[in-house]
């Protein structure tokens, strides 16, 4: 799978990251969702969240990503 992300260098629990409007990057334990120039979730005590940066993205709306399957290797 093809991703325009780096993935190795996020948290373990990032399982989706996306860029909002002022192109900041951020990961989230839960599928967010999104909001007027920005992404959200709803408020979950075990939702997180976390700024891992600045990245230029052509169109943040569709810069929304799950994290890849580990692909295992051929044996």
């Amino acid at each position: 799978m093809k991703t325009q992300y780096d993935w190795n260098s996020y948290p373990k629990w990032v399982r989706y990251v996306a860029v909002d409007d002022t192109l900041e990057l951020w990961g989230y334990s839960r599928k967010p969702q999104m909001n007027r120039g920005y992404w959200t979730t709803i408020y979950r005590p075990k939702h997180r969240m976390i700024r891992l940066g600045l990245v230029y993205v052509p169109d943040w709306r569709t810069s929304l990503e799950r994290r890849p399957k580990a692909i295992a290797p051929c044996e």
